[in-house]
């Protein structure tokens, strides 16, 4: 399970972070290198995007009931196990 939080941090969170600054510092000073850096992270996470949808409707297609709020276990209570 950590590994799918880490993929999604790397591909849906931190580029919209990335690219909010990028497009600060292009409307500050406006540099190329910035503006490329908007548009990388803005094609990054509508990639992501796209690849989550296939991946989700290809498993239900298979026949497989998938709920993405379950699977990353977004608003669930954590279970701890008590100690011995």
């Amino acid at each position: 399970m950590p590994v799918v939080l880490v993929v999604v941090a790397a591909l849906l969170i931190v580029p919209p972070a990335l690219g909010v600054l990028a497009l600060t510092h292009w409307r500050l000073r406006h540099s190329r290198i910035a503006a490329v850096l908007a548009v990388v992270a803005a094609l990054t996470v509508a990639g992501a995007s796209v690849i989550t949808a296939r991946m989700t409707a290809a498993v239900e297609h298979a026949g497989a009931d998938i709920s993405l709020i379950d699977t990353f276990g977004i608003g669930t209570p954590r279970q701890v196990v008590p100690a011995s």
